[in-house]
């Protein structure tokens, strides 16, 4: 049999090819239909070599093998470490089913040059995909660096005569302000405000008394002053009241739009509880721009990156926000200038935005 010795020849294509699906292989007449069925196998055994090597085009062509009887097709383009595969087809392809077919079918093939894969489903009509999940191929390795010792001199060096000291003036030292972090941040604003209020206080009931133009009378040799004082009534005590709440993400609209459809109602059934506040504090964890491109590789598996319109700033003023921390995981989701306008834009509305390297923020 002809066909059987070119399937041995060419290492047994027929099985390699189930990485996707299984391969059945039929009666074979021997003439012409023999031959056309041998070069078939031929350029499907290196389409297959090309898959291995990680060729987006020809991991595509494997998939659709499949996919053509289903009414879908699949298309792979490579961007760094990791694949992108989209399926597409008149209905939107199933999550779940599609996600296991092609994660099953690439631990197989294992094609080099790839750490991950990002799978896209949606209608062959539509521009934007309807879903999108992503796999890890194989876990990244860095190699730790190994620690170097100084090499020990062979003699020790004489131990030098200690010159004597002389006796200058101590230098002041400067001391340095290093901040970094939500904590620290949130700590130098909310003391400043306190002092702030706090002065403003002292500085009201300083100014409610009246300054009297008499001098004070000398007391004589003879006369000796009284005794008894009249006691001094002490300044009322200050308090003021701070409220504080965590990380906040009011949606994204990025890569896709998740945002509500009514903004407002985003802190209706939280807002009585803000209220009553001096200082109102919280941490924006998301940016407020139109930049564009983020900053991140969102194809990659748990990365995201979050974007809010500008005239989200406006909600937080109408809560009643008086400061917001942007010193996040979060903050250069959109690069420096997103993260520039994002301080201007909570500015914009009327509240304190805090989160630049060294900032100390004054209410």
């Amino acid at each position: 049999m002809l066909s059987l010795e070119l399937f041995n020849d060419s290492q047994n294509f027929a099985a390699n090819l189930s990485y996707f699906q299984p391969y059945y292989m039929g009666s074979l007449s021997v003439g012409v239909r023999t031959r056309i069925v041998v070069q078939q196998l031929l350029a499907e055994e290196t389409v297959l070599e090309k898959a291995k090597r990680g060729d987006a085009s020809a991991i595509a062509a494997l998939i659709n093998e499949v996919l053509c009887n289903n009414g879908m097709r699949a298309i792979a383009k490579s961007k760094g470490s990791c694949l992108h595969i989209v399926l597409e087809g008149q209905r939107v392809p199933d999550r779940s089913s599609c996600v296991r077919f092609v994660a099953d079918g690439m631990k197989r093939l294992k094609p080099g040059g790839y750490d991950s894969v990002r799978v896209y489903g949606k209608r062959i009509d539509k521009r934007k995909p309807a879903w999108t999940e992503a796999f890890e191929l194989r876990k990244r390795t860095r190699n730790a660096p190994t620690p170097t010792r100084p090499p020990i001199p062979a003699t020790l060096p004489e131990p030098k005569s200690r010159p004597k000291k002389l006796k200058t003036k101590p230098k002041k030292r400067i001391p340095l302000l290093v901040m970094g972090g939500t904590i620290w941040v949130a700590v130098a604003a909310l003391g400043a405000a306190i002092s702030s209020r706090i002065n403003v206080a002292t500085n009201t009931q300083d100014n409610s008394v009246p300054a009297t133009s008499q001098s004070t009378p000398k007391p004589s040799p003879t006369n000796k002053p009284a005794a008894n004082l009249a006691p001094t009534t002490p300044a009322a005590a200050t308090s003021i009241v701070i409220k504080a709440v965590g990380d906040i993400v009011p949606g994204t609209n990025y890569p896709n739009n998740r945002l509500p459809g009514n903004k407002r109602q985003l802190f209706q059934n939280i807002k009585p509880a803000l209220q009553g506040a001096d200082i109102l504090f919280g941490n924006f964890e998301s940016t407020m721009t139109n930049y564009p491109r983020p900053a991140k590789d969102t194809s990659r598996a748990m990365v995201f990156a979050f974007r809010n319109p500008p005239s989200y700033a406006a909600l937080f003023k109408e809560v009643g926000f008086n400061v917001l921390s942007v010193a996040n995981n979060h903050s250069f989701d959109f690069s420096p200038a997103g993260f520039e306008d994002t301080m201007k834009n909570i500015e914009k509305a009327g509240v304190k935005a805090v989160g630049k390297k060294n900032q100390i923020l004054y209410t």
